[in-house]
């Protein structure tokens, strides 16, 4: 809402794409993807389990899903930002140096 032009957009996507990811699980990209598919639903079952909730509610975790899809679609973005906008990010940002 905030972001009024696209270049704003891609600045903002890409300052807060480490929220988006939290702690993500990365695969070599040679698993057979039956593994992937397998992996993937374990753990979109996991996030809906009551039992694991309260855990990570005693545990003040933050439990948070987000779909392997939307995660890809992000590190496409991601890629696509343009190298002189990223030399702005970098000059914006000391965490990009």
């Amino acid at each position: 809402d905030y972001a009024k032009t696209e270049e704003q957009r891609q600045l903002m996507r890409f300052i807060f794409s480490s929220t988006e990811f939290g702690r993500p699980y990365i695969l070599p990209p040679d698993v057979p993807k039956d593994r992937v598919e397998f992996l993937r639903a374990a753990i979109a079952a996991a996030v809906k389990s009551p039992e694991m909730l309260a855990e990570a509610g005693k545990s003040r975790l933050d439990i948070t899903y987000r779909p392997p899809e939307q995660l890809e679609k992000l590190v496409k973005q991601l890629y696509e930002t343009p190298p002189a906008l990223i030399e702005q990010l970098k000059s914006i940002s000391p965490n990009l140096r």
